[in-house]
């Protein structure tokens, strides 16, 4: 499982067509609209996995993920192994 701060952003001028010869063009101009967090939930070994959205960070949020994949997702597991993936 993994978390992560998230910027949303948007154009502030449409880019430019694809022309012969030529790839598409983007300004690198952008608006910051929000931020939002990720959460991300890996289980290589059984080619599952899963993620979430949520508009803040908070310990309620960590909580709901948690009891979804105990409760939902993996009713049948004893336990859970935590490992950092660097």
């Amino acid at each position: 499982m993994d978390e992560r701060p998230y910027q949303l952003l948007a154009d502030t001028q449409p880019g430019l067509p694809v022309e012969p010869g030529r790839p598409a063009r983007e300004d690198y101009t952008y608006e910051r609209k929000r931020v939002c967090n990720l959460f991300v939930v890996l289980a290589p070994d059984q080619g599952w996995r899963d993620g979430g959205v949520t508009k803040r960070r908070t310990k309620e949020d960590w909580g709901r993920l948690l009891v979804r994949l105990t409760d939902e997702v993996f009713p049948e597991a004893r336990r859970f192994i935590w490992s950092a993936i660097i």
